[in-house]
């Protein structure tokens, strides 16, 4: 039978691994549903099929906004478009409704063997997104959905670009003229939209402006406890967020604020809206359902203005379309940045992210960053990883004394234990001093785990040879096969544990991590093998000018 004090130092050891254990297979319970799991049941008939139902009738300024959103039955080739041109977008604008609704990211690729350019927006395929906006009122028409804009000749023939802007207009017959104004800046994620009326009657009109982003077709193996995707927003500092399945079962949720953004983020592009910050804005998160299909959409209202005769009213805002690239959302200055959530390490994995960014920009790779960045970290702990190697190195010098006392007192518990207590006091040996290294690098693995995971700057990013995209997996498994033959060497350098069933556990236990990481990305297993190599490195070396074998 094992005695109680022949588990304290394999314990106090493998309490740290067994931790360790539990958070990669949290990790990677949730990163191998993500790969592995089927798509979303949505097909492109459901969505081509499934046209909203008609408006029913005018809105008023305290009605539903589902009664304004509707993805139109018209098809697109009956209704007039202007092209949309420049160095960061491609697509098109529909006069009906005045929406964006084809959008497209030249400069992002699918994937590295789909060259076609990422989509933002479109109304035909699996995944369905637009943009449109309009006003509400309670005393005249105001333009919606439905709405036919009209354009300028010169608009229709070219295309909205940074030189040449397009403006809409359309009057209601009663003495209001609307008027729409799109504006690309050159080289910019955001496109600027004016919305202003001018009101011709000559009595006073009430009215409320809103802008909508409509989504159809998401795919749940997205979105996960490590990074989430759905619709969001950002109000006065507080950051909210609404998965797909909440809105669908408990919506809608509506969420006010002056400051901030609404936004419909994917792992690593988003939508959003940043409205005028100095007024209160009414952000509405909801589901519809039309001809079987799920429509989600994020309503941003704005207050409501009265417009005196001969006064002209206009609403500025701004719609981002573009990756979650830090210096791009950060150079919007409203918190956009905030999309980026690095969860409960959001500080450690900033200043990892910002060292990483800084190697990035010297070396060229951000594979070669990661190798250097781990240096630097255990540069850091070398000298609370000395002293534990030094420790774990006596207690395997101390294996025939330890035997011995087990030889002799093995049926005495009591004494063995005192026995082996003064053996360890008597050499100034700490059992738990072995651990402190593994439970640092509990947060440090966290906080590369999401940075890897999230950050836009690895997606795509090759690091040499076979791995050409450091956010997906090693497709020849060399990096998670050399992790864990590093794992069994380092078990080599460590006493074994007294337990034959503890020594059975630890020798699988390569064998699971080399599995676990199989799918994880290269750019964390890159991580964990250079930090495995210079452990055993570090150990090995410490052991021999200690004189251990």
């Amino acid at each position: 039978m094992q005695n109680p004090v022949d588990k304290k130092p394999a314990d106090n050891r493998n309490l740290m691994i067994a931790l360790l254990l539990s958070a990669l297979v949290l990790v990677g319970y949730d990163y191998l549903r993500l790969r592995f799991s089927p798509p979303a049941e949505q097909t492109q008939e459901t969505v081509q099929q499934a046209p909203a139902a008609a408006a029913p009738g005018a809105p008023t300024l305290n009605g539903d906004l589902s009664a304004v959103s509707s993805l139109s039955a018209t098809p697109a080739g009956d209704v007039p478009h202007i092209g949309i041109k420049s160095s960061t977008f491609e697509g098109t604008l529909s006069l009906k409704g005045g929406r964006i609704d084809s959008l497209k990211l030249p400069d992002y690729k699918v994937s590295l063997k789909d060259q076609t350019p990422v989509t933002m927006f479109t109304t035909t395929g699996e995944r369905v997104e637009f943009f449109e906006a309009g006003w509400l009122s309670d005393v005249t028409a105001a333009p919606n959905s439905d709405t036919v804009w009209s354009a300028g000749e010169s608009d229709v023939l070219n295309s909205l670009t940074p030189d040449t802007p397009v403006t809409l207009t359309w009057d209601n017959g009663k003495g209001q003229v609307f008027q729409r104004s799109y504006i690309l800046d050159a080289g910019s994620h955001t496109i600027r939209i004016i919305d202003g009326v001018t009101n011709q009657a000559e009595h006073p009109v009430r009215l409320a402006h809103y802008a909508q982003l409509h989504r159809a077709g998401y795919n749940k193996r997205e979105s996960t406890f490590y990074n989430f995707n759905g619709l969001q927003a950002f109000f006065d500092s507080k950051h909210l967020t609404h998965s797909y399945e909440d809105i669908a079962k408990k919506g809608p949720f509506r969420e006010s604020g002056r400051q901030g953004w609404v936004g419909v983020s994917d792992p690593y592009f988003l939508s959003a809206l940043l409205p005028d910050q100095t007024n209160t804005q009414t952000a509405v998160f909801r589901n519809t359902k039309t001809a079987g299909a799920d429509f989600y959409t994020l309503d941003l209202q704005g207050p409501a203005v009265v417009v005196e005769p001969g006064q002209y009213v206009e609403n500025a805002y701004r719609l981002y379309v573009g990756p979650k690239k830090f210096s791009f959302l950060s150079a919007e200055k409203v918190g956009l940045d905030q999309v980026i959530d690095y969860g409960w390490y959001h500080i450690i994995a900033k200043m990892f992210f910002d060292a990483l960014k800084g190697l990035h920009s010297v070396v060229g790779n951000w594979g070669v960053s990661i190798i250097i960045m781990t240096f630097i970290l255990k540069l850091v702990m070398f000298p609370l990883a000395t002293k534990s190697y030094r420790s774990m190195s006596e207690m395997k010098k101390l294996q025939p004394k330890m035997e011995q006392l087990r030889e002799r007192y093995g049926e005495d518990r009591e004494k063995l234990a005192q026995e082996m207590m003064a053996l360890y006091r008597h050499h100034r040996i700490n059992p738990m001093s072995g651990c402190w290294p593994m439970l640092i690098q509990i947060p440090i693995f966290f906080a590369f785990y999401k940075v890897i995971l999230i950050s836009f700057e690895f997606r795509q990013a090759p690091f040499v040879g076979w791995i050409h995209d450091l956010s997906v997996s090693d497709p020849y498994f060399v990096l998670p096969i050399l992790m864990g033959l590093t794992m069994i060497v380092q078990q080599r350098l460590n006493p074994p544990a007294a337990d034959p069933v503890q020594q059975k556990v630890l020798q699988f236990m390569p064998v699971m991590f080399t599995f676990m990481f199989l799918w994880f990305p290269a750019g964390l297993v890159l991580y964990w093998t250079t930090n495995s190599i210079l452990s055993v490195s570090q150990q090995w070396w410490i052991m021999r000018r200690m004189g251990v074998k």
